[in-house]
C-alpha cells in the first residue's frame, strides 16, 4: 500500500535536502573506521584511474551516507510502506541511496537528486577563472563562504575577483549576529586541524540540537511528515547557513550550503512528480536524464504568489481606530504577514507538496517550484478563486493574493537562459499585479452588503455584525486578538479544523486553517493530528541567541515597546489610553511621544519611518551577472534564494534585535523582504536610522551599490495612521529622487546618509551650546531664516546673513559675563567660527540639527 502523495514527496524533498550531508559531515571529520569509509566511497563515489593508480573522487557522497545515522535517530519511518517511492525491500532504491549517490547516479530516483543537484547550481559553478594572481589557495576545510553581496555590482565598474573580495562568514549558527560577514583573512587564517575542529564543533552543536529529549518537539512530528520536514529544514538552516556548498576545484564558494540543499530538494520533488504523474519512471527516462535529452521539456512550473494592497489593510479606519491605534496596528500587521504564510501553505497543501518547495517568501511575495502538470494547473485555477472569495468576503477587496505560474524547462536554469528566466518570472507577477479578483469575470462589480449594526469601528468599510461588543467584525477582533497574544505567546498552531481548548484561537477561518497561539508549554501536548503546521515566531533575546527552539521558524514578529515595572511606578512614562496597562502590555502612541522629552523639556512628538532597499529588483535581475573585467558573471537559482533569505533576515531578524537591544521605544509596523515602516519617537527615531543603515553598511560588504533609503516626517501622536502612511510614502519618494538614491529625507530636506552621519557632529554641538552657553530656543528659531538667507542667491539684502547672524549671537552672548570660565568675547568667537564653518558647508541641510535641537530645548 502507498503513503498519500505529500509523504511520498516529501520524502524525495528530503533526499534532496540532505543530498550534501557529506559535505558537512567529512569537513568535521567525524568519527568513521577506514573500512567504512572505503566501502562508502566504493558505493557512492566515482572512480578514478590512471595507470596502476585508482582513487574516487566526489568523497562527500560517501559521508553522506556515514552521516545519515544521525538524522535517522529523529527521522520518519523509512522502510516498509511507508518508503515509497523509495525501495520498500531491496535497498538499491532507498532514500540515503537515491541522497549520497548523486555524483555516481544509476537509479530513477538517484538521477532525480543528481539532476536536481545540477539543475540548482546551474550545471556548472562559476569558477575562478584567472583570478587567484597573489592569492593563497585554501583547502577545501579551510575555505570558509564568501559574502554573495560583496560581489554585487550594478555598472560593471568594480572589480569582482578572488584577490579583491575580503569578507566571508564564520562557521556559526544562525543568529542575528552571524548575519555579517567579516574579513577572510582572519576566518581563513587556521590549520586545516583548526578549520576543521570549527566544523566539528558546529557539527556536534547540529547533532545535539536534532536529539530528544532537548529537542522533544521535533520527535513529537515523526508521525506526519510535512510537519517534521518543515522543523527540520529550520535546523538544517540553523547550522548549514554559513558552510559553504562548494570548496573544491576552484569554485567561488558563495552559496551556503542550505540555499543549494533547499533547491535541490525543491527541484527534485518537482522533478519527480512531474515524471510521476506522466508515467516516465522507467529505463528510458534515466537515459533521458543521463544525457539531457529532455532538459527542453516544460517539466517546471515557477508558482509567485504577491500580496497586494498591505498598506490598505494595514492602515484601514474606523470610528474608534486612533484610540488604540498601537495595538491595533500590531495585530493588523502580523496578520499580514501570517496571511502571506497561509496562503503559501494553502498552495503547497492543495498541490501536495512540502514546505521545502516554498524557495522565496518575504515581503508579502513567495516563489514555490511546483510540476508542470495538468493537475497541478487546475488546482491553481480553483486556489486562485479560492483566494479571491476570501479577501472579497472577508475585506471587500482591499486586499488580496495574486498567484502566477510560470513553465520551466531545467535548461532555463542553466548559465545564461537563467537571466531570461528570471526576467520572465519579474514580467509574470507585474502582469499580475493588474488582474486582480479576475473582475472581468465577475457577475457583479458591487458587494451586496448590509449593515444592520452599522460600520465597524475599527474599519468603517466593514459591517458589524452585532456580536461581542455589537459594534465590530469577527476580522477586527481577531486583529485585536492577534495584538494581545503576541505579548504572551511564542508559538503559532495551524489547524485544519477547530482548535482544541486552551488556545488563543482566532475567530475566522483563513482559507479553511483556524489559526491559535500556543506557549512552548502547551506545545509539549501537542499530537499532529490535524495540525498543519507548528512555528515558532518568538523574538530572539539578545543578536548572539541561536534560532532554532525545536520546531519550524517563522520571523513574522516585529519589535514593539512594552511597558516595564518601572514603567508603571512613573507616572511620567503614562499617558493616552491605559485602560488595562500591566506589565507587558504595549506602549501607547502618546507615551512613545513623550519618550524624548525631559524635564519639562523637549518637543512630545513621534516620527514615522519608512524605508526600502534601492533598485532590489535590478540587484537580483543584474547585480550578478554585470560583465566585469572581461568576463560574465553567472546568476544561479540558488544564489536569487540566498540573496533573498539574507536580505529578508536583515530586517525580520536584525532590526527587531536592534531594537530590543537599543532602542526599546520603537514600533516595527512591518519589516521583511527589503522594506521596513516604524513609529517611535521623534529623535530615538533618527537614531535608530542611523544605527540601522551604518549596521546595513556592513551587512552589505560596504558595497557602494547596495543601499537603502528613507523617508521620516514628524507629527502629533493624534495623527491618523493612514496620515502617518501616506506621509512617510511621500518622504520615501522624496529620498529616492535624489540622484544615486542612498538617502534620507526629514523636516524637508533630502540629505544623503554621509551627510546625515555628519550632521550629528553639528547636533552635538549646537546640543552643548544650549547646555553651555545658555543658547535659546528663540536664538535657534532665528538661525532658520539665516539658513534661508544664506542659499538664496537672488535678493540682494539675503547676502547680509554674516553679519545679522554676528549681531544675533553678540546679543545671546552679552546676557552672560563669563562663559565656562572663558571671557565672553572669546567663547563667541569661537561659536560663531564653528557655525559659519557649518554654515556654508552644509546649507541647507542645517535644519535637520538645527530642528532637533529646536525641538530638544523647546520647554513642552
Amino acid at each position: 500500500m502507498k503513503s498519500s502523495l505529500l509523504d511520498a514527496t516529501c520524502r524525495v524533498a528530503f533526499a534532496g535536502l540532505i543530498h550534501d550531508l557529506g559535505k558537512f559531515a567529512q569537513r568535521a571529520r567525524i568519527d568513521a573506521s577506514e573500512a567504512s569509509i572505503k566501502l562508502h566511497q566504493q558505493m557512492y563515489c566515482p572512480r578514478r584511474q590512471v595507470g596502476d593508480r585508482i582513487w574516487w573522487t566526489h568523497q562527500h557522497a560517501a559521508y553522506t551516507a556515514l552521516a545519515f545515522p544521525v538524522i535517522e535517530k529523529v527521522a520518519p519511518a523509512l522502510i516498509g510502506e511507508k518508503a515509497f517511492p523509495f525501495s520498500e525491500g531491496d535497498a538499491t532504491d532507498s532514500l540515503i541511496n537515491a541522497a549520497s549517490a548523486h555524483h555516481a547516479p544509476q537509479t530513477f530516483l538517484q538521477w532525480i537528486v543528481a539532476t536536481a543537484d545540477r539543475v540548482a547550481s546551474g550545471f556548472e559553478r562559476e569558477v575562478y577563472d584567472g583570478e587567484t594572481a597573489g592569492v593563497e589557495p585554501k583547502n577545501y576545510i579551510q575555505t570558509r563562504q564568501r559574502a554573495l553581496l560583496e560581489e554585487v555590482s550594478l555598472q560593471g565598474s568594480r572589480s569582482i575577483r578572488a584577490d579583491t573580495l575580503k569578507l566571508g562568514f564564520p562557521l556559526r549558527p544562525l543568529s542575528a549576529a552571524a548575519l555579517f560577514p567579516e574579513a577572510l583573512d582572519k576566518l581563513e587564517d587556521r590549520t586545516v586541524d583548526q578549520a576543521s575542529s570549527e566544523y566539528r564543533t558546529l557539527w556536534q552543536d547540529f547533532a545535539s540540537a536534532l536529539a530528544p529529549p532537548d529537542r522533544a518537539m521535533l520527535a513529537g512530528f515523526r508521525e506526519s511528515w510535512p510537519l517534521w520536514l518543515d522543523s527540520f529544514d529550520t535546523a538544517w538552516l540553523t547550522f548549514t547557513q554559513a558552510v559553504p556548498s562548494a570548496t573544491a576545484f576552484n569554485v567561488k564558494p558563495d552559496v551556503s550550503l542550505y540555499d543549494h540543499s533547499k533547491a535541490v530538494a525543491a527541484l527534485s520533488a518537482a522533478l519527480w512528480r512531474w515524471h510521476e504523474e506522466e508515467g516516465r519512471t522507467d529505463d528510458d527516462a534515466v537515459r533521458a536524464l543521463k544525457n539531457r535529452l529532455d532538459w527542453d521539456d516544460d517539466k517546471l512550473l515557477l508558482i509567485q504568489g504577491d500580496f497586494f494592497g498591505i498598506q490598505n489593510f494595514i492602515f484601514s479606519e474606523g470610528s474608534d481606530t486612533n484610540r488604540k491605534s498601537a495595538k491595533l496596528l500590531r495585530g493588523r500587521s502580523f496578520y499580514v504577514s501570517l496571511l502571506c504564510e497561509l496562503a503559501a501553505l494553502k498552495v503547497l497543501q492543495t498541490l501536495e507538496l512540502p514546505s521545502t518547495s516554498q524557495i522565496i517568501n518575504a515581503a508579502g511575495k513567495f516563489l514555490i517550484v511546483a510540476p508542470n502538470t495538468t493537475s497541478v494547473k487546475t488546482k491553481l485555477e480553483v486556489l486562485k478563486t479560492t483566494f479571491d472569495e476570501w479577501f472579497l468576503d472577508s475585506t471587500f477587496g482591499t486586499c488580496g493574493i495574486g498567484l502566477a505560474a510560470t513553465p520551466a524547462t531545467c535548461n532555463d536554469f542553466i548559465g545564461k537562459h537563467y537571466q531570461a528566466l528570471a526576467d520572465r518570472l519579474y514580467l509574470a507577477l507585474e502582469k499580475a499585479k493588474y488582474q486582480r479578483f479576475a473582475v472581468t469575470k465577475m457577475d457583479s462589480a458591487v458587494f451586496d452588503a448590509d449593515y444592520p449594526y452599522g460600520a465597524c469601528r475599527w474599519q468603517q468599510r466593514m459591517p458589524a455584525d452585532g456580536r461581542a461588543d455589537g459594534e465590530s467584525c469577527a476580522l477586527s477582533r481577531d486583529q485585536i486578538l492577534v495584538g494581545r497574544a503576541l505579548t504572551t505567546k511564542t508559538h503559532l498552531v495551524i489547524f485544519d479544523h477547530e482548535a482544541p481548548s486552551g488556545f488563543t484561537t482566532c475567530e475566522m477561518p483563513i482559507f479553511g486553517y483556524r489559526v491559535a497561539f500556543a506557549s512552548s508549554d502547551q506545545l509539549q501536548r501537542l499530537k499532529p493530528e490535524g495540525i498543519s503546521r507548528c512555528w515558532d515566531f518568538s523574538l530572539p533575546a539578545d543578536p548572539h541567541e541561536v534560532l532554532w527552539h525545536g520546531c519550524a521558524r517563522r520571523n513574522i514578529n516585529g519589535y514593539v515597546p512594552h511597558y516595564s515595572q518601572d514603567d508603571l511606578l512613573n507616572p511620567d512614562a503614562r499617558f493616552g489610553d491605559d485602560d488595562d496597562l500591566v506589565v507587558g502590555a504595549t506602549k501607547t502612541f502618546e507615551t512613545l511621544a513623550h519618550a524624548d522629552t525631559r524635564s519639562g523639556l523637549g518637543t512630545t512628538g513621534l516620527m514615522t519611518l519608512k524605508g526600502d532597499v534601492d533598485n532590489l529588483g535590478l540587484i537580483f535581475r543584474k547585480g550578478l551577472t554585470d560583465a566585469t573585467v572581461g568576463r560574465e558573471r553567472i546568476m544561479t537559482f540558488a544564489k536569487t534564494a540566498s540573496l533573498s533569505r539574507q536580505m529578508n533576515a536583515f530586517f525580520s531578524v536584525y532590526l527587531p534585535t536592534l531594537c530590543a537591544q537599543k532602542f526599546r521605544n520603537m514600533y516595527t509596523v512591518f519589516a521583511g523582504g527589503d522594506d521596513f515602516f516604524l513609529i517611535g519617537p521623534w529623535h530615538e527615531t533618527q537614531k535608530l536610522a542611523l544605527a540601522l543603515e551604518s549596521a546595513f553598511v556592513r551587512f552589505a560588504c560596504c558595497n557602494p551599490d547596495v543601499h537603502f533609503s528613507v523617508g521620516m516626517v514628524m507629527t502629533k501622536p493624534s495623527v491618523p495612521a493612514r496620515t502617518l502612511a501616506a506621509m512617510a510614502e511621500e518622504a520615501l519618494s522624496e529620498a529616492k529622487s535624489r540622484p544615486g538614491k542612498c538617502s534620507a529625507s526629514l523636516f524637508g530636506q533630502t540629505v544623503s546618509w554621509t551627510d546625515l552621519h555628519r550632521l550629528e557632529e553639528i547636533e552635538d554641538f549646537l546640543s552643548e551650546a544650549a547646555d553651555r552657553y545658555g543658547v535659546t530656543s528663540s536664538y535657534l528659531y532665528s538661525l532658520f531664516e539665516l539658513i534661508d538667507m544664506a542659499g538664496d542667491t537672488t535678493r540682494p539684502e539675503a547676502s547680509l546673513w554674516r553679519s545679522r547672524l554676528y549681531y544675533t549671537t553678540t546679543r545671546l552672548f552679552e546676557r552672560q559675563r563669563t562663559v565656562a570660565g572663558n571671557d565672553v568675547t572669546r567663547a563667541r568667537d569661537e561659536f560663531l567660527q564653528t557655525l559659519l564653518r557649518y554654515f556654508e558647508r552644509d546649507k541647507a541641510a542645517l535644519r535637520i540639527p538645527l530642528t532637533n535641537t529646536f525641538y530638544a530645548v523647546r520647554r513642552n
